[in-house]
């Protein structure tokens, strides 16, 4: 009788410490987790000190083509000497695009006879009305 009563005691144990070991698993599981996401946000928060110091654009402030105050050379025309825009334009950097032609725009091209492409970008420093 005091065989089969220990054999009880020791099976109790043992299924106390399968449960004990199956918890430990679990929170194993939820630790290593717990790292893994740790990990990612240490990474993340590098990342965003980068940012701030411009060394990732990932994530920059700025708007798209106005990340640095830069002064510009002038917007780009393509005259060219019909009113289709075919062939080889003229190129040329302009400051300003404000003109009344009285005359011809550049060296060979003819004020009655011409078309004009601008490029380039322009910086708006505030919202308003702009006349161009």
């Amino acid at each position: 009788m005091e065989i089969i009563v220990f054999f009880d005691v020791l099976l109790n144990k043992k299924n106390e410490l399968d449960k004990a070991y199956s918890q430990l698993e679990k929170l194993r599981s939820q630790w290593e987790e717990i790292e893994r996401k740790i990990i990612a946000l240490d990474l993340e928060l590098e990342e965003l000190k980068k940012a701030q110091t411009g060394e990732n654009p990932k994530y920059c402030n700025g708007m798209l083509g106005y990340e640095e105050d830069i002064v510009g050379q002038g917007i780009t025309a393509y005259y060219y000497d019909n009113e289709q825009m075919v062939g080889t334009p003229f190129e040329v950097k302009e400051e300003t695009i404000d003109f009344e032609w009285d005359s011809d725009p550049i060296d060979n091209i003819n004020v009655d006879n011409f078309s004009v492409r601008w490029e380039g970008w322009v910086k708006i420093p505030a919202t308003g009305e702009y006349k161009f």
